[in-house]
């Protein structure tokens, strides 16, 4: 057998060395498979490690093979409560990494309002609010004075942020005129992103990463989009601008909204990013099956058929230069996201403090006008909710899921389950790659 990627190291040492059973072994739950030419990788959800059964090697009638994976907790007792064990560690990891934590992630609404009228926005019925400079002035001086003179991360949110841009630049060149050092990205739908735009989001903003949502081909788009004020052809536009975004060298990032009646213009869709953006490496699109808090924005009936339309895209963007690679990341998550993380606030428009970036005035923690945060909400957001399925699924240890999430409202679907299975078995695949052609060396066990 061979070590592909070692175990996390904070939970490595907070899990220590594993005590023979009285009981007996079995296999762990926690344990996902991939299949290779040179055998089957194995890659521990709870410990992070991966390691490489060589054909033939996995036959547990060899003591070397059991004892190889007792040590590496692929084998565990046959009583052991693995999903409180799981707990444990996440409990641990969270408390030592929540010490003394500043915030550094703050993600900006400038605006509620869009140019955009997507059918499937879950903002539509929103208030619309604008930021204005004096609680623009605010929000600079609250990062100020609450990141604790560490990097700071800003993720620019709406509506469509670029509506704000005044205000972009006005906080950006607060936090610059006050030395913090700080980078940021953007969820836009593109439309506004002129070549000076872009220019100055690189330079001023410190932009580096621009998310931008595309929903087919030219008519397939511009209907999807229905723009206010929108011009003749929206899409061309769009797209001129992400060439802008990619030669001010800004990475751009295109979700790609995929759902039962798209697929085919998605797929065409690939084509032509593939044969204009293909290569470029700071350009990759990336599926994601839609999903509404209602539920009805266009599902699939069948979880399969909508794995099958997931992987065969997603397949087509790899081969054209124009995929996002799987990473498997050696680390081991304790948060779900900015929601039930300590070190991240969302600023809405008129300076109130949230945890999400959903809007929901219901749900504000306090303002960018005084240092007060109602704590008790704080810990509402690290509430968890598990679901039918989760004691057996071998992501566990991984998948956070928040009482508090619209997304949680309708469950862990199979569809769900599967997709981030055999994403995760890319990763494995992609990882392992990697080692063979340099990039990574494996260890003899």
């Amino acid at each position: 057998m061979k070590s592909i990627m070692p175990p996390t190291g904070i939970v490595a040492r907070i899990l220590g060395s594993p005590k023979p059973s009285r009981t007996g072994y079995r296999m762990t739950r926690n344990c996902i498979r991939a299949e290779t030419d040179d055998g089957t990788l194995l890659y521990n959800t709870l410990t992070g490690e991966m390691i490489l059964a060589e054909n033939g090697e996995l036959s547990l009638s060899s003591p070397l093979t059991r004892e190889q994976l007792i040590e590496k907790r692929f084998l565990v007792p046959e009583d052991l409560d693995e999903n409180s064990l799981a707990e444990t560690v996440r409990q641990i990891v969270s408390t030592l990494r929540a010490r003394d934590a500043h915030i550094t992630g703050y993600t900006i609404l400038t605006t509620t309002d869009c140019n955009a009228r997507c059918f499937y926005c879950y903002e539509a019925g929103v208030r619309k609010l604008q930021m204005s400079p004096e609680t623009a002035e605010k929000t600079a001086e609250h990062i100020i004075a609450s990141c604790g003179n560490e990097k700071v991360n800003i993720n620019w949110f709406g509506g469509e942020p670029l509506l704000g841009k005044e205000v972009i630049t006005l906080i950006c060149y607060r936090l610059s005129e006050a030395g913090v050092r700080f980078k940021s990205r953007i969820t836009s739908n593109g439309f506004l992103f002129d070549r000076e735009t872009a220019f100055e989001a690189a330079e001023k903003w410190h932009l580096e990463k621009a998310q931008i949502t595309l929903d087919g081909t030219r008519e397939v788009y511009n209907r999807a989009k229905n723009y206010v004020n929108g011009g003749p052809d929206p899409f061309g536009r769009v797209m001129g601008n992400i060439g802008h975004l990619l030669e001010a060298g800004i990475t751009v990032q295109a979700r790609l909204n995929l759902n039962r009646d798209n697929f085919g213009d998605l797929m065409s869709l690939a084509d032509l990013l593939g044969g204009k953006f293909g290569g470029n490496a700071n350009f990759f699109a990336y599926p994601v099956p839609l999903r509404t808090f209602e539920n009805d924005a266009g599902e699939f009936e069948d979880w399969r058929d909508e794995i099958k339309a997931y992987r065969a895209l997603k397949d087509k963007l790899s081969s054209l230069g124009a995929g996002r690679p799987d990473v498997l990341r050696p680390d081991f998550s304790s948060v779900r996201c900015m929601a039930d993380n300590a070190t991240c606030e969302v600023i809405h428009p008129d300076g109130k403090v949230a945890k999400c970036e959903h809007f929901d005035e219901t749900l504000v923690i306090g303002d960018v006008f005084s240092p007060g945060r109602d704590n008790t909400l704080i810990g509402k957001w690290k509430e968890r909710v598990f679901f039918e399925n989760c004691g057996q699924c071998p992501m566990r240890p991984m998948c956070i899921n928040l009482k508090l999430c619209p997304w949680s409202r309708f469950g862990c679907t199979e569809s769900i389950r599967i997709l981030r299975i055999r994403n995760m078995q890319d990763k494995m695949r992609n990882y392992y790659l990697n080692t063979k052609t340099g990039l990574g060396t494996p260890q003899e066990l």
